[in-house]
């Protein structure tokens, strides 16, 4: 009974430390591709959404701007549809330069947050750890500093639908794609945070 007892704790302890974004998913053996991209923005242009940011109590709308100026080198801007100015990243080889923020926006965490969550958002190549698959999908694991960003690819077109954003044992934010990535939801389960983007057609 006692044994018993020892293993439904040891099973239970082990279900809820598992991550929620590979349970019941299964790992390949072998990785077939050493890097898995995300093309949302490739090219080399001016990106522009119509967006709304959600934290804490506050919504704010403009207009963010994502220029790529060349490989691995872009430029975020965040504006009021009148042209006031509430942010301005520079994002060069994984290093992020602020050339702005107001001052409203200008906590530590939350400029920690979204610097994090524009680099998961535009990096392009992203070295394949693990692969796993889900009916219809595969799902490639990628380190993202200390932490983890989980690619869900539809697999008939290939088509990236979802990023995960996670530490070792939760997930932290959900990136959704709609529209081959004119609609963009990020949506952050710690922190009151939450942004929508519609690319203007």
């Amino acid at each position: 009974m006692m044994r018993f007892l020892i293993s439904c704790f040891i099973l239970v302890l082990l279900t809820s430390c598992s991550l929620p974004t590979t349970r019941g998913l299964v790992k390949e053996r072998e990785i077939e591709q050493t890097f898995i991209y995300n093309m949302y923005f490739s090219q080399n242009k001016d990106f522009v959404y119509k967006a709304k940011i959600k934290a804490f109590s506050n919504n704010v709308g403009g207009i963010l701007i994502i220029k790529k100026i060349k490989e691995n080198n872009f430029r975020i801007v965040f504006t009021s549809e009148f042209g006031n100015k509430f942010f301005d990243f520079e994002l060069n080889n994984n290093q992020f330069t602020t050339h702005f923020i107001l001052e409203a926006f200008n906590r530590k965490t939350f400029v920690k947050i979204l610097q994090s969550d524009f680099l998961t958002l535009i990096k392009e190549k992203n070295k394949v750890l693990a692969v796993y698959k889900e009916t219809g999908k595969k799902v490639y694991k990628t380190r993202l500093n200390n932490k983890f960003n989980y690619f869900f690819v539809e697999g008939n077109k290939n088509t990236l639908e979802k990023i995960v954003h996670t530490n070792k044992s939760r997930e932290l934010t959900i990136f959704e794609f709609k529209r081959d990535g004119k609609e963009i939801q990020i949506l952050h389960k710690k922190f009151p945070l939450q942004i929508a983007l519609r690319a203007f057609d």
